[in-house]
């Protein structure tokens, strides 16, 4: 239960690092 839970939090953090990265919504933090 607790590692589902850590599994979604993680992948969220690199959700948001690609995403910073450029990829999410095509451009990146900041735009």
């Amino acid at each position: 239960m607790n590692n589902y839970f850590c599994v979604i939090l993680v992948l969220f953090i690199l959700l948001v690092i690609v995403g910073c990265g450029g990829w999410f919504n095509g451009c990146g933090c900041g735009c």
